[in-house]
């Protein structure tokens, strides 16, 4: 129909061939669908069989294709500002739809499930081709400046709009239903993701790459899958992550970089692996294969790892590591080994937990982490102090670290070996008070002490000692035994106290080398 009609006949007066003017409009109706093309202008022309064969629409154009079984099929549409073509193969069976100019097609899906979405394709010139049935599309090709746009229908925590944009798009479909199965972006394309519900922690999340190809679920008609290959970036809020390769899936909305060195980042730290997962809904990150973190400053850790130097960066590296931004704490496993400058820790696992102010190492601990002042003739020097044992736990606000099982501590020639023990810091991570327990055995040269207990300050350089009894053997001034000792340093003098408050029934022996003269 149309304000004019021109139309040619065939014998039997059935239309041959017709040309359609103002407001112009051909409707094709089948068991299974509804086809109409409108135009300011048509052209339509019929085979022998009597059945529409072709049909072009001039300037601005739609065609609509709505299925009888809503339950299973899209709804198609599609508008173009100079015209469309539609070639035709049978009664009612649509071989391509071709399109001049800017052209978009909408395709509505039922509303069957809680993730169901809707897909817009937008470019400069779109070519539709159905299966051999006519009834199916096949395949899209969209070319210029084009964009793919996924809407959920129902707004939910997991449900995002997506935005792909390239200079080309490349859609199949399955095999019945016109829903897109993939589609894949031409060079340098950019996906960009927005929720339909505002979370705590979570925002746009853009990736870009040389090409995207975005797989579709047929359940649902959303995005099931990114992949991106080639220069991979992907950012959200303040993170940000890059890989030659990434692949995010819907299913457990996780980002997975490979090749080309993965690495993550935001304004406190940096890592890089050889793999790298990152969990976008729950904001976690999995990392594994030479681990490598930069804390941009002890400062930005909120002060949590044992160094000292606040606007100096920290380094980590491990086998393995995960991150919990949610948290602010950090798993690092297998050879862990974290440093500052001189100083560092090691162990089998650290574990750091920025809002507690936590820093812990687990199996076979070693580390070089803080110094002691001592006097020798008159003159004070630092000495950097080494420790070993099966855990350490560095405590921020109270500025404590805390050795156990196997403690083995080094300053110098002074040597405390020990079940535990606490070190207590200074501003300068000097040491100020250390106090180790259970088989305490302290060794210096020419001298050796055991105990239950030890206690050493920094400030007077001096050590009090208790055990059942407590024992210091010096090879040039003899030998004290106490529940409790008491031995200053600079004046290399030993005061044994016998009745302390842990042991009342104490005895003091001690004796005495004579020097020969």
């Amino acid at each position: 129909k149309g304000d004019v009609v021109n139309a040619n006949l065939f014998p039997d007066n059935k239309i041959k061939d017709a040309v359609i003017r103002g407001n112009a409009s051909v409707r094709q109706t089948t068991a299974e669908r509804v086809t109409t093309i409108g135009a300011p202008e048509l052209n339509a022309a019929f085979n022998q069989l009597r059945q529409l064969q072709e049909a072009n629409a001039i300037g601005q154009s739609v065609v609509e294709i709505v299925p009888n079984d809503t339950k299973d099929y899209s709804r198609v549409t599609v508008n173009a500002i100079r015209g469309i073509g539609i070639l035709l193969k049978g009664e009612g069976l649509i071989d391509t739809i071709r399109t001049d100019g800017r052209t978009t097609i909408q395709l509505n899906a039922p509303n069957s499930t809680p993730e169901a979405a809707n897909k817009r394709v937008t470019a400069d010139a779109v070519t539709t081709f159905f299966n051999a049935n006519g009834k199916d599309i096949s395949k899209t090709e969209a070319v210029g400046d084009a964009e793919l746009y996924v809407e959920p229908l129902n707004a939910g925590i997991k449900n995002y709009r997506t935005t792909i944009n390239a200079p080309r798009f490349d859609c199949e479909f399955f095999p019945t239903g016109n829903n897109a199965r993939v589609c894949i972006a031409g060079k340098k394309a950019k996906a960009v993701r927005v929720p339909t519900v505002t979370a705590a922690g979570h925002g746009p999340q853009t990736l870009v790459a040389d090409q995207l190809t975005a797989n579709f679920s047929p359940r649902s008609n959303d995005v099931e899958s990114l992949n991106a290959s080639g220069n991979s970036k992907f950012t959200e809020l303040d993170r940000n992550a890059i890989a030659r390769q990434m692949t995010f899936t819907q299913a457990d909305e996780t980002v997975r970089l490979r090749g080309g060195e993965p690495t993550v980042w935001d304004s406190r730290a940096r890592a890089k692996a050889g793999e790298i997962d990152l969990d976008v809904r729950n904001n976690r990150s999995y990392l594994r294969g030479g681990v490598s973190t930069t804390y941009y400053s002890q400062k930005q850790m909120k002060g949590s790892a044992p160094f000292a130097a606040t606007d100096k960066p920290v380094f980590v590296t491990s086998q393995t590591a995960e991150f919990d931004n949610v948290a602010e704490t950090a798993t690092f496993v297998t050879n862990a080994r974290g440093w500052q400058d001189n100083n560092y820790v090691r162990g089998d696992k650290i574990f750091v937990d920025q809002s507690a102010g936590k820093f812990m190492a687990e199996g076979n601990v070693q580390s070089l982490l803080y110094n002691a002042k001592v006097k020798q003739k008159g003159k004070e020097s630092t000495v950097p102090t080494s420790a070993a044992a099966t855990s350490m736990t560095y405590d921020r606000d109270k500025r404590l670290l805390q050795y156990r099982t196997s403690v083995d501590i080094r300053q110098g020639t002074d040597r405390i070996t020990a079940a535990s023990a606490d070190v207590y810091l200074n501003e300068n991570n000097e040491v100020s008070k250390t106090i180790a327990e259970t088989n305490v055995l302290i060794t210096q040269p020419a001298r050796r002490a055991t105990g239950d207990w030890a206690q050493y300050t920094a400030e007077d350089e001096t050590a009090i000692l208790r055990g059942n009894p407590a024992v210091i053997d010096d090879a040039e001034n003899g030998s004290s035994q106490s529940a409790q000792l008491t031995f200053f340093m600079r004046d290399n003098r030993v005061v044994s106290e016998g009745k302390p408050k842990q042991n009342t029934s104490g005895r003091t022996r001690s004796v005495y080398k004579v020097k020969p003269q």
